[in-house]
């Protein structure tokens, strides 16, 4: 058999790929395994790397939720537990699809217009990250604490196939059933924006004192939980601990409560040897001091009581090099 080899150009690859092939919007078959039809928005799960129209796995997992089982991928042959939250829909094979086959992507987006469910209610959105707003409660029941974090799933629909004014909700913790539940919109909160870099419902410690007019308001370490937004676009609420309101912080003011391994803010260790930097002798086996962060992914910053080379500067120091401090 002869092999024949053809050199093409650097950029004909790229031409096929941008350009629209009659015969391709013919033959071409991208399926969606659920709706049978093109992949629109097409979602590849990580379990098995099928993909499926991004509102076609939404409906699945909404519909196997509501029935109380855990979403498994309805891929054949695969059937692995998967995440309620869903990959976000890949770019990648969006583009290919809208470059070798645009009228049949035209048309799917069409139908999708004309068979759009409503909008959710309170301008919410599906697949939103929220937080309870308060404890969300069934009669006397607690079902949900305040501040738990969940997705928006879709509006909730009465028995009768009504629709409600109540938004169907999957919390990652709850204290009483799956965690899906029909919530008004004033019970959620959106979560917060990424730049600030702490959700809703995480646990945090003040990096510092907060002083509040000339009083300290918070102590270096107290620990505190994140409930909301703040009253700026750059600060969160966190409601510390012995207080009974929430205080308005930015990011550089708290810190994630625990920080490597077991380390905690503000807690007090003792160091495991003698620390070093070259030959300069810095801190000696078994002084004390007090963590006041972290510096790096493997490393804290401890302000060690005394220094043998008598800086008061803290001390950058891996997880091998302290422990909690022996009383």
């Amino acid at each position: 058999v002869d092999i024949v080899f053809l050199r093409l150009p650097p950029d004909a690859w790229e031409c096929f790929l941008m350009a629209p092939c009659d015969d391709l919007e013919e033959d071409v078959a991208w399926p969606c395994e659920l709706c049978q039809d093109l992949l629109l928005d097409p979602v590849t799960l990580p379990c098995c790397g099928k993909s499926f129209c991004q509102e076609c796995i939404r409906q699945w997992v909404i519909a196997k939720l509501g029935d109380g089982a855990q979403p498994r991928c309805p891929g054949a042959g695969c059937s692995k537990v998967i995440s309620w939250r869903l990959p976000a829909v890949s770019s990648i094979l969006r583009s290919t699809l809208e470059a070798l086959v645009p009228t049949q992507v035209e048309r799917r987006r069409q139908e999708a217009e004309q068979e759009a469910e409503p909008a959710i209610h309170g301008g919410f959105k599906a697949w939103q990250e929220v937080a309870a707003a308060r404890d969300l409660f069934s009669g006397s029941n607690i079902l949900v604490a305040g501040g738990t974090t969940g997705i928006v799933l879709c509006n909730h629909t009465c028995d009768c196939g009504a629709e409600s004014n109540k938004i169907k909700v999957k919390f990652d913790m709850s204290l009483v059933g799956t965690g899906v539940v029909n919530v008004s919109p004033h019970e959620l909160v959106p979560q917060l924006s990424e730049s600030l870099g702490f959700k809703i419902g995480e646990t945090v410690a003040a990096s510092r004192d907060l002083i509040v007019g000339v009083e300290v308001a918070v102590k270096f370490g107290t620990r505190g939980t994140v409930v909301g937004p703040g009253p700026m676009p750059e600060r969160m609420s966190v409601l510390f601990e012995g207080k009974s309101h929430p205080l308005g912080v930015t990011a550089p003011e708290i810190l994630p409560y625990i920080l490597l391994g077991d380390f905690k803010v503000a807690q007090r260790v003792q160091a495991f040897q003698d620390l070093f930097a070259n030959a300069t002798l810095l801190v000696r086996s078994g002084t004390p001091g007090t963590i006041m962060g972290r510096y790096s992914d493997t490393r804290l910053t401890v302000q060690f009581d005394e220094r043998a080379d008598g800086s008061e500067l803290g001390v950058n120091v891996t997880l091998g090099e302290i422990q909690t401090l022996q009383e």
